[in-house]
């Protein structure tokens, strides 16, 4: 799947990719580790591998990636691996953000390989100024090792900045009868992972201790 990325940032103009940086965090991936196909990206791009795999630690990544996001305040699209910016996307997401307004944060479509015909919106795929992201409080770390606290990242997010939608700019996603490992094979969504995220949920309710705090606390690396 990171060979499909790769593939489509090196289609995009070149006036794109001069006005974009990548951060890829590579979350401590066992099997196939990034460098090697990251080194293939003809751009401006940081690889940046956590030590340990540590389950469902995409709250942890992605804190990681906005606080390596070069710039006082810069524009952040934040996605997952199995979705794609295509070429004429990112060309249409350039032209539209100096319009944007600075306080909203933004969601967008997805349509799914191998035909793009299905659609869904997901909103943890989104673009949002650096500095709103922090004043949200950033992703709670508390919920890593289990599966299930992105909605809390986003009430937060909601609170600080309204939510905007570019359904003008389509992204494709995959699955993995399309791409093999488009999406995380070893951890499981549901049974343990998910009762761990209600029980944690619920202690830090009872708790009154909701806010995100001590983030980025494992190691990484930088690679590229």
């Amino acid at each position: 799947m990171l060979a499909l990325q790769v593939e489509h940032w090196n289609s995009y103009p070149q006036k794109v990719r001069q006005r974009m940086r990548i951060n890829l965090i590579d979350d401590g991936s066992p099997d196939h580790p990034a460098l090697p196909i990251a080194k293939k990206y003809e751009g401006d791009l940081a690889l940046w591998r956590i030590n340990e795999d540590i389950p469902w630690n995409q709250h942890g990544a992605r804190n990681l990636g906005a606080k390596m996001a070069k710039g006082e305040n810069p524009w952040m699209f934040m996605s997952d691996l199995d979705i794609v910016l295509p070429a004429d996307m990112a060309v249409r997401l350039l032209r539209v953000l100096r319009k944007l307004k600075r306080n909203k944060f933004f969601t967008f479509e997805r349509a799914y390989a191998p035909d793009f015909t299905r659609r869904k919106i997901h909103t943890n795929t989104f673009l949002v100024r650096k500095q709103i992201f922090w004043k949200s409080g950033g992703y709670d770390e508390d919920y890593c090792g289990t599966y299930g606290g992105d909605h809390e990242f986003l009430q937060g997010l909601r609170a600080v900045a309204k939510r905007g939608h570019l359904g003008e700019i389509l992204l494709h996603g995959y699955d993995i009868d399309v791409v093999s490992d488009a999406h995380t094979l070893k951890w499981s969504r549901e049974g343990h992972y998910f009762e761990e995220f209600i029980r944690k949920r619920e202690q830090k309710k009872t708790q009154n201790d909701l806010r995100p705090r001590n983030l980025l606390r494992f190691a990484w690396v930088r690679q590229l």
